[in-house]
């Protein structure tokens, strides 16, 4: 999802759709982070900040825990970092998420 913007209300889910690049798989994730492949996490995004797997061929996920669960981060704008990783289980560090993507404006 190269050069996405999102768009995240504080106190709502957020979704990602319609993003595209090369190579997206449904194991790969996008992460929240001040800096992409350096921790920490930013705070206030379920899932720890790591969305959940990508599905619909890489064009779609979400922050939501997998149980419907706002966003709480401060308002900001923030990277929107990959991991690629063939298996979603490999994406569970800062360090894995090394590559910019996009990024994600907190709203509220």
């Amino acid at each position: 999802p190269r050069g996405k913007t999102q768009r995240c209300i504080a106190g709502q889910m957020c979704n990602l759709t319609g993003a595209s690049g090369t190579l997206l798989t449904n194991q790969n994730k996008l992460a929240v982070l001040s800096q992409c492949g350096r921790p920490p996490f930013v705070t206030g995004f379920p899932g720890g900040g790591i969305s959940q797997a990508l599905s619909h061929g890489g064009q779609l996920t979400s922050w939501d825990g997998g149980a419907g669960l706002p966003v709480t981060a401060s308002g900001g704008t923030y990277q929107l970092c990959w991991c690629g990783a063939v298996t979603s289980t490999l994406c569970a560090q800062a360090e894995h998420f090394r590559v910019l993507v996009g990024s994600v404006i907190v709203v509220g």
